[in-house]
């Protein structure tokens, strides 16, 4: 036998957001017992009942650094969770100011305009090129096109070629 026989009592979920770690137990069985939640050194996780056989709780952790978990139920039942430090999902709100882009710059580079944020917007005016746009119907050079490989077909296939000169 290569799997497990019983059902486990938990299932978990682990998500991440910048430096905390959230972890979600809902109960599988009917009747099992509080899960029990540490770090693999030892350190315990408390973990709130939110609603019934639904349990919350949270773990500060570095940015890019591996959060491993040990949960249990005090019965003998243990589980290995692990979040990756990659996993995290950072807000755009939380980029360094130093890091970001120079839209200032850049708008200016591309003669537009920028516009700082909660600023009112100002009347901007639009330039044209000197030339308009055209539009070209394409159609008629379509149909056009399509005729005469239909014409053509007709005459590859239906040409006077003589059977005797073929085989």
């Amino acid at each position: 036998r290569t799997s497990r026989t019983a059902q486990p009592p938990f299932a978990f979920a682990l998500s991440r957001d910048a430096e905390r770690c959230h972890v979600e137990a809902r109960r599988a069985v009917a009747g099992a017992a509080a899960p029990q939640l540490r770090l693999a050194d030892g350190d315990p996780v408390q973990l709130h009942e939110v609603a019934p056989g639904v349990f919350r709780g949270a773990r500060v952790a570095p940015l890019g650094a591996d959060l491993l978990l040990v949960a249990g139920d005090g019965g003998g039942w243990r589980h290995l969770l692990c979040s990756a430090g990659l996993d995290a999902e950072v807000a755009e709100t939380q980029v360094d100011p130093r890091r970001a882009m120079p839209l200032a710059e850049i708008a200016a580079f591309t003669d537009g305009a920028f516009v700082a944020p909660g600023a009112a917007v100002p009347a901007l005016s639009l330039r044209r090129s000197g030339v308009p746009m055209k539009v070209v119907p394409l159609w008629p050079w379509l149909v056009l096109l399509s005729l005469l490989l239909y014409l053509f077909d007709v005459y590859d296939r239906r040409g006077g070629r003589d059977a005797r000169r073929l085989a």
